[in-house]
């Protein structure tokens, strides 16, 4: 799966007005802050019935380590493939995960105290960096960026602020195999995009019976006649909703320009199997140009 993501234009003009303030580092300084939940209209996604991933929330986790105060604690990232090394000085620290804009997404590190000290953010692609962002490379894929709050005067984290520098230092790419090296890929140079599959589906065409589908995907199981998902490209996704064709499968879309790529596929809420797979499917979808 293609994971993209990096830390948007990070670090904003902060005024603290209390202890519990949120810091918006996706915004360039002396600029009005902006909802960094919102994806640009480049490519912005559309999630309906099981097929959501998490547009416009936030998942917050907090993390315990039973270390002792002089082990370092790995965080490993599973779904951006990055890990850091935290101080114990950072026992019980906090993530939480937003959209970015372009289309990637904003892993945010903190405390207790303050959530959003530090991010490390992905995106699809190479983005004009903030000059208080670091850029960390790509593994081909996805390309990272980090940074850092600004500093926000509360006592008890005052050293806490200081180890953030050595924390980024830390980052590193880890654990690239995310199952689908060996999958194959499906290209379309008219509308620009790339996904991967398993080898458990073959491709088909059959515009037929499929308003403005591009691909059809079947499985190639012995006695397979039924089509498990279909890419289709929409004007809006209005246009799509109206369509009876595909009112009984579950969706993904993407805008890329004016357009719509929607794609539709047949699984039972009991087949959380095929949804994950479907969900991989739907992530690894990159756009070209």
């Amino acid at each position: 799966m293609k994971k993209i993501i990096s830390l948007g234009s990070v670090l904003a003009t902060v005024v603290l007005l209390g202890a519990g303030c949120n810091v918006n580092i996706n915004t360039p300084a002396n600029t009005t802050p902006t909802d960094n939940t919102t994806a640009t209209t480049e490519q912005a996604d559309d999630t309906s019935n099981e097929t959501s991933n998490q547009n416009n929330t936030e998942t917050t986790t907090q993390n315990t380590n039973t270390n002792t105060v002089t082990n370092p604690i790995t965080y490993t990232n599973p779904e951006f493939h990055f890990s850091l090394t935290l101080p114990a000085t950072w026992t019980g620290y906090t993530t939480k995960t937003t959209e970015n804009d372009l289309g990637g997404k904003t892993v945010w590190i903190g405390l207790s105290d303050w959530d959003d000290m530090f991010a490390i953010s992905v995106y699809p692609t190479e983005v004009n960096p903030h000059p208080n962002m670091r850029y960390f490379g790509t593994n081909g894929q996805v390309y990272y960026y980090g940074g850092q709050s600004q500093y926000i005067k509360i006592e008890s984290l005052d050293a806490r602020w200081r180890e953030i520098s050595t924390i980024m230092d830390s980052f590193t790419v880890a654990n690239l195999d995310d199952g689908t090296q060996s999958w194959q890929t499906y290209s379309n140079a008219t509308h620009n995009f790339t996904i991967k599959y398993p080898t458990t589906y073959k491709t088909a065409v059959d515009t037929a019976a499929w308003t403005n589908s591009v691909v059809n995907f079947i499985e190639t199981a012995p006695g397979a006649q039924s089509y498990r998902a279909v890419i289709s490209v929409w004007n809006s996704l209005e246009q799509y909703k109206a369509s009876n064709v595909y009112s009984a499968m579950k969706y993904s879309s993407r805008k890329v320009g004016d357009k719509y790529i929607v794609i539709s596929y047949h699984a039972l809420d009991s087949e959380t199997n095929i949804i994950e797979e479907w969900t991989n499917i739907i992530n690894s979808l990159k756009i070209t140009n």
